[in-house]
């Protein structure tokens, strides 16, 4: 593993000079202990962050859907390579963790397995995981930042979403509002498709990015480390969290089952106050190559 990891490092910047598709191998997955989630190894390199002026042109009208805060566009480096989740925090990995900690977990309203992705999650709830995982395995783990998140959603693409920049292919890729579960309603509040879930579907459903990664888009938002502001004015350049004190909001990012085709983009932002638990946000982990 370890000769797989300096390879990357020396060579990441050079991989995503280009768009790729770079699906993960064996020796780029790793899973500390049974109960923990797999990791994708994610390699170093530097990208364009944010919205174009050009596909916000290009998407049909939505009165709830918003690229002003992410309109910005600017680079970002990553500078080391990272690991992030594989999948979304399921729920049985989710309720190893409320059994062992004592904290609550509260379900759904809907059926749901130990194999999709956990929901009423706070950002609160997602930090308490990440850090019974440090403690459970001695590794850092940690929410990845939202630089980070779009990096890896992106996965050397440019377009609007990771297999293109229409929404028609939507249901073949991601889990989002569509015909079968929202059927009385119409484009652009659902996409013009029908998916074979209802409501959330298990993780690993429908087809990874070029990093190996599932459920990027769509099924849950996901919690990311930033403090949310409206603007990229003052977002790191080195893919580090933007923080600020007594931070009320937190970043979501990538949409949900319930969310329409606008918001299923990779470089969408949404937000929610820290401590709320909504029936569609989740999460997925991050950690650093070294303990």
């Amino acid at each position: 593993m370890r000769y797989v990891i300096l390879c990357v490092a020396a060579l990441g910047l050079a991989i995503l000079s280009v768009p790729i598709s770079r699906h993960a191998t064996a020796a780029d997955v790793i899973q500390d202990c049974t109960e923990c989630p797999e990791m994708v190894l994610i390699p170093a390199g530097t990208f364009q962050m944010g919205i174009p002026e050009t596909e916000t042109r290009a998407e049909p009208a939505n009165p709830i859907v918003h690229d002003d805060n992410a309109h910005m566009v600017h680079t970002v480096r990553i500078g080391q390579p990272f690991y992030l989740g594989k999948y979304d925090v399921t729920r049985g990995q989710y309720a190893t963790f409320a059994r062992t900690t004592g904290r609550g977990m509260k379900r759904p309203d809907f059926d749901q397995t130990d194999d999709h992705p956990v929901v009423y999650v706070s950002w609160d709830d997602a930090v308490a995981y990440v850090n019974w995982l440090r403690q459970r395995t001695g590794m850092s783990y940690r929410l990845p930042s939202e630089a980070e998140w779009e990096y890896a959603a992106r996965a050397g693409t440019h377009t609007a979403r990771y297999w293109g920049d229409t929404m028609d292919e939507r249901c073949q890729w991601a889990q989002g509002a569509n015909q079968t579960n929202n059927p009385d309603f119409r484009a652009p509040w659902i996409a013009p498709c029908n998916s074979k879930f209802k409501l959330t579907a298990p993780v690993g459903s429908f087809p990874p990015n070029g990093f190996g990664l599932f459920d990027m888009l769509g099924n849950v938002e996901q919690w990311v480390q930033d403090c949310y502001v409206k603007s990229y004015e003052a977002a790191p350049t080195d893919g580090s969290a933007f923080e600020s004190p007594n931070c009320p909001s937190r970043v979501q990012r990538g949409g949900s089952y319930r969310a329409p085709p606008g918001m299923l983009r990779t470089g969408y932002r949404d937000s929610e106050d820290h401590n709320n638990q909504t029936v569609s946000s989740g999460f997925r982990v991050a950690r650093p190559v070294s303990p």
